[in-house]
C-alpha cells in the first residue's frame, strides 16, 4: 500500500463547497404546497360526489329497466305501477352515451319517449319566443328554469365521474372526424421522446460519465442524438389535425357563432379567433397550472434535501416567471429564466395555434391570401435556423442537440416547419376526404421511400463530417445516489419511465383535463345556436 502510494503522483484536492442537509424543506410551510393542497381536496371531493351520484344513476336505470320488465305481472294500479311510473318520470332526464355525459334535460311531455337525441334535448331547454304573458305560463317559466339550473348542475357533477372520465380516455370508437393513424404515430413518438429525456437525467446523474463517450460513437445512438424529431413529429400532427378538423367543421356548418345573424366581416372573424383561444386555454391550463405546482415542490425539496445540484432552478424560476408558463410564452425569454424547463413543447404548440387560427380563419374567405403567407412563414423558418446554425457553427450528428437550446431548439420562430406542413396537409386530406387512389406499386414504392428518407434523417449522418454549409442546410430541414450507465440499466429505465409517465398522466387526464373537457362540451352546447 505505501509502495504503490510512494509511486503514484501526489494529488492535491480542493473542496469548494459541500451540499448541507441541515436546512430541510418545510413542505407544511409553502404557500404553493399548500394551495395544491386545497385544490387536490376539492378535485377528490368533486370526484367522489360526481362518481357516486354517476353510480346511482346507473342503479336507478337498471332499477327502472327490471320494473319496465316485470310490470305486467302487476295488477294492483296503487302499489308497484304508481312507484314504476314515478321512477319513470325522474329519470326521463338523465342519459349516458357512449361513455360521454349527454346533457340531462327534464321531459315535461309525458306522452312522449325518452329515447330523444341530444339535439332534441338541447332544443326543448330554449324557452318558446311565442308564449303568451299568462301568469300559468309565468309560473311554468319559473319552473322551468329551475329544472334548467338542476340539470346543468347534475351534468357538471357528472363531468367529475371517474366512471365516465375513464370510458372516455379508453373510448376505441373511432368517429368520422378521426383520423387513427394519428394515435399510432403519436405513441411511437412519445415512447421515443421518454427515451431522449432518459438518457438526459440518466448522463447527468451517472457516476461514469465518461460511458456516454463510448456509447455515443456507436450507431444505435443515433437516436438518441436525433431524437429531436420525435418532437417535430408532434408540431406535424398538431397542425394536421386543427387543419383538417377545422376544413371539416366549417363545412358541415357547425362554426357558426350564434351572433353571425346580427355580425359579419372582420368582428365576427375576431370573435371567432377569441373563441377558438378561450377553449384551448380552458382545457389546457387547469392540468398545467398543477403539473407546474407539483415540480415547483418537488424541485424545492430535491434543492434542501439532496446531495445533488438540482438538474434546473425551478425552485427559483417557478416562483417568479410562472406568469409566462400560463400566458403560454415563456420560450420568448432566456432559457435561465424558464421555469419547467420541458413545458417548452406546449408554449410553441400554443403560439403556433395562435397563427394557425389566424391563417384558417382567413383561409375560409381568402384562400390564396391565407396560403401565400403559410409558404412565407415556412420559408422564413427555415432561413432563420439555417442562420443560426451556420453562425454559430453547428454540425447535425456531431454536436450536441441541446448545445444551442436557447438559440434553435427551443425557439417558435426556428420550429414552426413541421407545424405548417401538418397543417398543408391536414387541408390536403380534407380535399381528398381522405381517400387517396394509388396502385399496389406505388404503394410499395411510398413506403420504401418514406423509410428510407426517415432513416436517413436519424442515422444518415453517423460518422458524416459535415461544412459549415451543409450543417446549416439540414438544421434548417429538421429539427440520491449516483446511477451507474449501462445497457440494461437504460432499457429498465426506459421501461419504467414509460409506465411511470403514463399513469401520471392518466391521473392528470382523470381528475383535471376530463372534468375540463366535459364543462368545456357543456357550455359549447349553451352558447350554440338551437337548430330549427
Amino acid at each position: 500500500m505505501e509502495s504503490t502510494s510512494k509511486a503514484s503522483p501526489r494529488i492535491t484536492l480542493h473542496v469548494e463547497a459541500v451540499r448541507s442537509q441541515h436546512q430541510r424543506f418545510n413542505i407544511w410551510k409553502d404557500s404553493t404546497f399548500i394551495i395544491l393542497c386545497v385544490v387536490t381536496s376539492w378535485v377528490v371531493a368533486l370526484l367522489i360526489a360526481g362518481t357516486a351520484y354517476d353510480f346511482y344513476i346507473q342503479h336507478l336505470k337498471e332499477k327502472r329497466r327490471i320494473l319496465a320488465m316485470n310490470c305486467t305481472t302487476y295488477t294492483n294500479p296503487n302499489s308497484l305501477s304508481d312507484k314504476a311510473i314515478k321512477l319513470d318520470m325522474s329519470l326521463s332526464d338523465m342519459k349516458i352515451y357512449n361513455g360521454k355525459s349527454g346533457f340531462y334535460t327534464v321531459n315535461n311531455n309525458t306522452g312522449s319517449e325518452n329515447d330523444s337525441n341530444d339535439d332534441n334535448n338541447n332544443a326543448s331547454m330554449q324557452p318558446n319566443s311565442e308564449m303568451s304573458e299568462s301568469p300559468e305560463n309565468m309560473q311554468l317559466e319559473v319552473k322551468f328554469n329551475k329544472q334548467f339550473v338542476l340539470c346543468l348542475l347534475r351534468r357538471i357533477l357528472l363531468a367529475f365521474s371517474v366512471r365516465v372520465n375513464f370510458n372516455n380516455i379508453f373510448d376505441q370508437t373511432v368517429g368520422s372526424d378521426t383520423i387513427p393513424v394519428i394515435h399510432g404515430l403519436k405513441s411511437i413518438s412519445m415512447a421515443w421522446v421518454i427515451l431522449g429525456h432518459t438518457c438526459i437525467i440518466a448522463f447527468k446523474y451517472s457516476d461514469n460519465t465518461e460511458y456516454r463517450k463510448v456509447v455515443q460513437k456507436e450507431f444505435i445512438f443515433q437516436t438518441i442524438s436525433n431524437g429531436t424529431f420525435s418532437v417535430d413529429t408532434f408540431f406535424f400532427t398538431s397542425g394536421l389535425l386543427v387543419s383538417f378538423l377545422y376544413f371539416r367543421t366549417n363545412a358541415k356548418g357547425k362554426l357558426d357563432l350564434p351572433v353571425k345573424r346580427k355580425i359579419t366581416g372582420l368582428t365576427t372573424g375576431v370573435m371567432h379567433f377569441f373563441g377558438l383561444l378561450t377553449y384551448r386555454f380552458a382545457r389546457l391550463t387547469a392540468p398545467y397550472l398543477f403539473v407546474l405546482g407539483v415540480v415547483e415542490v418537488c424541485m424545492k425539496w430535491f434543492n434542501y434535501n439532496s446531495v445533488f445540484e438540482p438538474p434546473t432552478i425551478d425552485h427559483i424560476n417557478c416562483p417568479k416567471y410562472w406568469w409566462r408558463n400560463v400566458l403560454y410564452v415563456n420560450t420568448l425569454f432566456p432559457v435561465e429564466e424558464m421555469c419547467m424547463l420541458w413545458s417548452w413543447y406546449l408554449s410553441d404548440d400554443t403560439q403556433f395555434y395562435v397563427l394557425g387560427a389566424i391563417l384558417l380563419i382567413l383561409a375560409t374567405s381568402h384562400f390564396k391570401s391565407s396560403a401565400s403567407l403559410l409558404l412565407i412563414f415556412m420559408a422564413s423558418s427555415w432561413m432563420t435556423t439555417g442562420y443560426i446554425a451556420f453562425s454559430n457553427s453547428h454540425m447535425p450528428g456531431a454536436d450536441d442537440p441541446l448545445a444551442l437550446f436557447d438559440k434553435i431548439y427551443d425557439k417558435p420562430w426556428t420550429r414552426l416547419g413541421p407545424y405548417l406542413i401538418g397543417m398543408g396537409v391536414g387541408w390536403f386530406l380534407f380535399k381528398t376526404n381522405c381517400h387517396i387512389k394509388m396502385s399496389k406499386l406505388t404503394v410499395i414504392v411510398g413506403w420504401l421511400a418514406c423509410s428510407a428518407c426517415l432513416l436517413s434523417l436519424v442515422y444518415g449522418l453517423y460518422e458524416v463530417d459535415l461544412s459549415p454549409i451543409t450543417g446549416a442546410i439540414l438544421m434548417a430541414m429538421s429539427m440520491d445516489h449516483p446511477l451507474h450507465l449501462g445497457k440494461g440499466t437504460m432499457i429498465i429505465m426506459f421501461l419504467g419511465q414509460v409506465v411511470a409517465s403514463y399513469a401520471l398522466a392518466f391521473a392528470v387526464s382523470i381528475t383535471f383535463e376530463g372534468p375540463s373537457v366535459s364543462m368545456l362540451r357543456i357550455l359549447t352546447r349553451l352558447t350554440s345556436s338551437p337548430k330549427k
